[in-house]
């Protein structure tokens, strides 16, 4: 979760397929994008749609981009993820300050004994 909302941080503005993308062979894209719905949820980032414009003809003006909330039916390549400015505070917030006495991840469950 750190890893994602620092990757986010790190490139403002990015794609959230370039995200996804970035974090592929350690995490599935699904996985990716839950995390990132995650952070979204305890306002960490938000997420918008980048609608855009018709491509400029010779004589035309050009439009200017234009954003529109998020929808989880729209593409990964049209959505914008936006870390908000107190982004770590609200992540240490959710975390909060447990102590683990044990390191759970590296046990197997049939060998207790046996580290990792």
């Amino acid at each position: 979760l750190g890893a994602v909302l620092g990757a986010s941080m790190q490139c403002p503005g990015s794609l959230l397929s370039n995200l996804v993308a970035r974090f592929s062979p350690a995490l599935q894209p699904v996985h990716a994008r839950e995390l990132i719905h995650i952070l979204t949820e305890i306002k960490a980032v938000s997420l918008v749609r980048m609608v855009k414009p018709k491509k400029a003809g010779l004589w035309s003006k050009p439009e200017p981009l234009k954003l529109e909330p998020f929808d989880i039916l729209h593409d990964d390549s049209e959505v914008l993820v936006e870390p908000s400015v107190d982004a770590i505070l609200l992540l240490g917030q959710f975390i909060g300050n447990k102590f683990y006495t044990t390191d759970f991840v590296c046990q197997c469950p049939c060998h207790p004994d046996r580290r990792m």
